[in-house]
């Protein structure tokens, strides 16, 4: 049916079965994600199997046979999902809703899915296409229509670093004066934060035996070697020394106890969720750097790593040294940055961290 100038594909119009040999995408996604559901956790496979079903709904069911995909099949699914609502489970004036009637809806740009979302969409479907390449040599270059370039938007404009002052009121309240937090995440996530500039979950989900000496050098290893543990992207697996003022503020201490007691990650109070470990570190930091007047939006726990990274750029880090410590990939690695598989030695990192510091007092 035609909505707007959009061709939308239903299971009455769309493509009609042939008998081609090839199977129907009802039964190839079935098994994709059977096969698939060992190598995911739990979480990847829940939040892939909805946007799977969603596709085979907007070309036209489950019976179309994935010999039948094509560039005008596939540009239509595109032009659909980009005019979908963001939580249209979720939003009253969504939720009721089929996609076919979504999409005969006039919805505003401020309801619709941000370039991230539907990119990650767009992702999880050519993940699919991989595998019918791979068992099926299902080809088409799908891959490359189902690609968004990014906003022209910066991503760096929409997270600020913070300030010196923003600094000195997250870390001069009474709480922290006087280390007089209910729970002790509290405490030391932000510490970590600003002085490692690591991403939250990456804090949260640290166990005891992440923090080990390395040629002499207290660190932190951030690894995904247990199930409930995840990283970002293959770079984010790093090892870094653990900034001096950390350890003169009494974390080594904190773990030993913590290790005396038979714990056995550092924030056990800290529980599992849909997102690991983050999730109620992040809502109360939000409530927190309110309650020290940063009231602006793109001043995010994540703006320690902003901070961080700015920092050693002022002191002079270079930037494969930089890179390491956050756990970000250079887009071209060469000899000429010395920066080889096993990456810069502990001291070399130590040394650039040591640079860094902050009045906190």
């Amino acid at each position: 049916m035609a909505v707007g100038r959009v061709e939308v594909t239903s299971q009455e119009s769309g493509p009609q079965r042939v008998d081609d040999g090839l199977p129907e995408v009802g039964d190839a996604v079935a098994k994709y994600l059977a096969e698939s559901r060992a190598k995911w956790r739990t979480t990847t496979y829940d939040s892939f199997k909805p946007i799977l079903e969603e596709f085979m709904e907007l070309i036209g069911g489950q019976g179309v046979s994935v010999g039948q995909f094509s560039l005008d099949l596939m540009r239509g699914y595109k032009a659909a999902v980009i005019r979908l609502p963001k939580n249209m489970n979720k939003l009253r004036a969504y939720r009721s809703k089929s996609l076919n009637e979504l999409l005969q809806m006039d919805i505003p740009e401020k309801d619709r899915m941000s370039f991230s979302t539907l990119n990650r969409r767009l992702v999880i479907v050519k993940g699919f296409f991989k595998w019918l390449k791979i068992n099926y040599g299902i080809q088409g270059g799908f891959n490359e229509l189902l690609t968004m370039d990014a906003p022209k938007k910066s991503f760096k404009s929409s997270r600020e670093g913070f300030s010196d002052d923003d600094i000195l009121a997250l870390f001069g309240t009474k709480e922290y004066r006087q280390h007089s937090f209910d729970l002790p995440f509290k405490f030391w996530v932000p510490l970590i934060g600003l002085h490692q500039g690591m991403r939250l979950n990456e804090i949260c989900q640290l166990h005891l035996v992440d923090i080990r000496t390395v040629d002499g050098f207290w660190c932190f290893d951030i690894n995904d070697g247990t199930e409930d543990k995840r990283l970002k992207t293959s770079s984010s697996r790093r090892v870094i020394p653990i900034h001096p003022v950390l350890i003169e503020m009494g974390l080594l201490e904190h773990v030993e106890k913590l290790r005396c007691s038979g714990q056995q990650r550092l924030f056990p109070e800290l529980r599992f969720g849909r997102h690991g470990y983050a999730d109620a570190t992040s809502k109360w930091f939000a409530r927190y750097k309110l309650r020290c007047g940063l009231v602006s939006r793109s001043k995010v726990f994540h703006s320690f790593r902003n901070t961080v990274s700015t920092q050693l750029k002022a002191v002079g880090v270079s930037l494969g040294v930089a890179a390491q410590i956050l756990g970000h990939a250079l887009e071209k690695q060469s000899m000429t940055f010395d920066y080889y598989a096993d990456g810069y030695p502990i001291e070399v990192l130590a040394k650039a961290l040591e640079q860094m510091r902050w009045l906190l007092e």
